[in-house]
């Protein structure tokens, strides 16, 4: 669970932002194929029974070591996918779309506030013995939405403010992408 324990995740990311994947579409395929039949097949080592709910992969991974292996095969995967999508546009018309460039703008709000709202829903759903159970398909909605909802308040009401400051303590135009910003323009000012 500890950050030390999953270096190679680090790792593979600093990979992909420094070298080429060979053939990364063709590798996405075949992990895309081979990870979930390898979980499975685990699984069924283990306790004799195909649990198709999760591929094989039920959080925190144990059994048939996966512990030792599998956090690894899953990573490897995540970043042949990530390398896919920044490097050879995959899914470049998808996720260029507004709602999922809204969904960027907020998230870091929905990555603080996730957990809070999981919680308290948790809570209130145990309290008042409502019949949707945290696992289900109600609950998830239910906390996506309420998670949305929080963070859009908090990007409009906290961060832009907070990000808006830059306009006035930095010669960045507060609109401007990180991507788009020459490395040697950015200077404090001297009036500040």
């Amino acid at each position: 669970m500890l950050p030390f324990s999953h270096v190679d995740a680090f790792a593979l990311g600093a990979f992909i932002s420094r070298f080429e994947i060979p053939h990364p579409r063709l590798q996405l395929l075949g992990l895309t194929l081979i990870t979930p039949a390898a979980g499975l097949i685990a699984d069924y080592i283990v306790t004799g029974q195909f649990v198709l709910k999760n591929l094989g992969y039920k959080y925190p991974l144990m059994g048939a070591y996966k512990e030792v292996w599998g956090y690894s095969l899953l990573n490897y995967l995540f970043a042949v996918l990530i390398f896919c999508v920044v490097r050879t546009k995959l899914f470049n018309s998808d996720l260029n779309g507004s709602i999922l460039r809204y969904l960027g703008k907020i998230s870091y709000g929905l990555y603080v506030y996730h957990v809070l709202v999981i919680a308290l829903l948790a809570s209130l759903f145990k309290r008042y013995a409502l019949p949707y159970p945290v696992g289900s398909a109600e609950f998830f909605c239910f906390s996506l939405i309420l998670t949305i909802i929080i963070a859009s308040l908090s990007y409009y009401f906290l961060e832009k403010p907070i990000l808006n400051l830059k306009s006035r303590y930095f010669d960045i135009p507060s609109t401007a992408p990180v991507s788009e910003i020459p490395a040697n323009s950015i200077r404090v000012r001297a009036d500040t």
